[in-house]
């Protein structure tokens, strides 16, 4: 497994941990992860005592980048992810993409059925593209109508969903 630098201490802290598509800053509040940023760079940290909880948390989450990259089951649970300040209805299309099985893809309006909204196909095109913790939400799972590739807001843009996508189909 590979080690994670930590920044900040307390009740909001960071976390970075290496990827193959890019440094993943993972943005602790408490807990739960509030957001996930690919980067290029490295990113300057300062070293801090972890605290057992972070360290826990810490190796989780690297546990976790490990295997979605291996192509294998998400093993972050619902719970561990901050979704405070969504409305219900993201609420309903996040855990809708959240549940997408590995190596499976939604189109938007597939989601919005999911969600119990069928109309909205649109509104969930929205929710995808302000998804602050892809991959653990992996709305790269999510397609235009016809499975067109529609958008992919983290780094990377299309080539990186395409890349996921592929790699995903091959598991």
């Amino acid at each position: 497994m590979k080690t994670a630098k930590v920044k900040g201490q307390g009740l909001e802290w960071c976390s970075f941990h290496s990827t193959p598509i890019g440094n993943a800053e993972v943005h602790w509040s408490q807990d739960r992860i509030r957001s996930v940023r690919i980067q290029v760079v490295d990113v300057e940290t300062r070293a801090f005592d972890l605290s057992d909880r972070q360290e826990r948390l810490t190796t989780e989450v690297q546990h976790a980048f490990d295997l979605f990259f291996e192509a294998k089951p998400n093993p972050i649970p619902w719970e561990l992810l901050d979704l405070d300040g969504r409305t219900e209805f993201q609420h309903r299309v996040l855990f809708g993409c959240f549940q997408i099985p590995l190596g499976e893809t939604r189109s938007y309006q597939e989601l919005a059925q999911i969600a119990g909204s069928p109309l909205a196909a649109r509104a969930v095109g929205s929710v995808m593209s302000s998804n602050k913790i892809p991959l653990f939400i992996p709305c790269h799972r999510v397609l235009g109508s016809g499975k067109s590739f529609g958008g992919y807001s983290a780094r990377g843009g299309l080539e990186t969903k395409r890349w996921l996508l592929d790699r995903e189909s091959r598991s």
